[in-house]
């Protein structure tokens, strides 16, 4: 696929001309400025108003990535002194040394390491006041939307991409995150690494694209646990790609592979020297599949049935295949329910409404006049982009990453339970499938095809409707520690 090819216009019109280098630098310039500018203020007023540092409340995910952060940063980078989360509910489930057991020892990482070693880094060089972190993350939100911009540049059109970038510098919930020390919010930066680096891949098919594609998957492993999971995926959607000629596929699957454990291999050299399982990268997996899936549970926010989860775990040995088997196997008398449960996790996802863990978008909004004029939201960006994927489909070759990473990345959270901080990483996605939209209306509206854009607006009418339905109990309970805080 050619940079012509893929900057070529949609729709069956005639190509237009192509914009200067110049004018795409610009565009580029204004949408990281902006961004910046806008994250640069709400982290100030943020500390300047405020100054909540959710870190200090020991039962919150802030707490165990401070405490991390600060281990690696006085000098124990092989984190021989991993710390574990023992939260009130754990301890309702086993005690602690069964928990360690079940981790494989007290030193396997308890989440993927990236986002700890980042934050040390910050520490180490910046300091350990709390604004550092937040402005170091608003300066890689900023970098974010800068490259989501060159993203859809390089799929669409220069109008695409200012659109994307600007959708994404504006959207609230994406701003919301960069004052606190959570690491959701780089996984957008992550994500757009890993896109770009497989367009380029796809498109232009260099020995170097593969490995670079390679290595965005292997440092996505690091920063996710779900990391393996979408480098199998990527495998697959190639073999499916190369079906006809499967001996092209040999060399750009070991360049991958290559690539991929030579980003992640520091982490499983780590484990060798200290006594770690070798490939393993966190302790999560089967008590987040067990709260999210069992019967009678929402789906949405944390609430783990205790009782189910202890019997689960204690049977399975917290094994994540057979933890899985038995969490579904809970709904074997009224299968329909399970069924009901994904839908409504689906929903859940997709809906405007900001879901509160540790931290509370609703309440910060309400004394941030720099965090009110982050005024997108997903009950735009949420239909715009449902839209977006139906309207690109006779160009979803031009845009297969976007749709797969779409699709991999939603489902890897509908799986297991819905945060609102869980879909950030999704954000730029959206993003992308939202400009597609918006970009589509312009063009049409230019040419005068009402009719689509009739059926068009209905279809986004409705879409809009699902996004924006009525709260369930659980999706509005206020976010006590930070309630308390203010």
């Amino acid at each position: 696929m050619s940079s012509a090819t893929t900057r070529a216009a949609t729709e069956g019109e005639r190509a237009v001309p192509e914009p200067s280098r110049r004018s795409v630098r610009l565009a580029g310039a204004i949408v990281f400025l902006v961004a910046l500018a806008l994250r640069l203020a709400y982290v100030y007023e943020h500390h300047a108003v405020l100054d909540l540092d959710v870190s200090r409340l020991p039962q919150t995910d802030n707490h165990v990535f401070v405490e991390w952060a600060k281990i690696i940063a006085d000098g124990d980078v092989l984190c021989r002194e991993q710390p574990h989360a023992y939260h009130l509910w754990t301890r309702e489930v086993a005690p602690e040394g069964r928990w360690l057991e079940w981790y494989g020892g007290a030193l396997t990482y308890h989440q993927s390491p990236l986002y700890a070693y980042f934050v040390a880094a910050v520490y180490s060089t910046l300091g350990r006041e709390h604004a550092a972190v937040g402005y170091v993350q608003g300066l890689f939100g900023a970098l974010t939307c800068l490259l989501t911009f060159v993203l859809v540049r390089r799929m669409l059109s220069l109008r695409a991409a200012i659109i994307a970038g600007l959708l994404l510098a504006f959207s609230g919930g994406y701003l919301f995150y960069d004052v606190f020390v959570l690491r959701d919010g780089l996984m957008a930066l992550a994500v757009v690494v890993l896109a770009l680096a497989l367009q380029r891949a796809a498109a232009r098919g260099w020995k170097r694209d593969w490995l670079a594609a390679g290595g965005a998957l292997g440092l996505f492993t690091l920063a996710k646990e779900t990391g393996p999971i979408l480098t199998l995926l990527t495998l697959v959607c190639m073999t499916w790609s190369w079906r006809r000629d499967l001996p092209r596929l040999v060399r750009p699957a070991l360049l991958l592979i290559v690539g991929w454990f030579a980003v992640a291999s520091p982490a499983f050299v780590r484990n060798e020297v200290v006594g770690a399982p070798t490939f393993r990268l966190s302790t999560r997996g089967p008590e987040v599949f067990v709260a999210g899936n069992a019967r009678g549970q929402e789906g949405v926010s944390w609430d783990p049935p205790v009782e189910v989860m202890r019997s689960i775990l204690m049977e399975s040995n917290f094994s994540l295949p057979r933890a899985m088997l038995l969490t579904l196997g809970t709904h074997r008398a009224e299968p329909w329910g399970y069924v009901e449960l994904l839908w409504k996790k689906t929903s859940a996802f997709f809906n405007g409404y900001e879901i509160p863990n540790n931290v509370n978008f609703y309440l910060h909004r309400a004394h941030l006049r720099s965090l009110q004029l982050g005024f997108v939201s997903v009950s735009f960006l949420g239909p715009a982009a449902l839209l977006g994927l139906l309207l690109a489909i006779p160009y979803r070759r031009r845009l297969a990453v976007a749709y797969l990473l779409f699709g991999a990345l939603t489902a890897s959270v509908i799986a297991l339970y819905v945060l609102a901080r869980f879909r950030l990483q999704v954000l730029p996605l959206m993003a992308i499938f939202a400009a597609y939209s918006v970009d589509w209306f312009l063009r049409a509206w230019a040419r005068r095809r009402y009719a689509p854009l009739g059926v068009a607006a209905l279809t986004f009418a409705l879409l809009a409707a699902w996004c924006m339905g009525e709260q369930p109990a659980a999706y509005t309970t206020v976010s006590k520690n930070t309630a308390v805080m203010i």
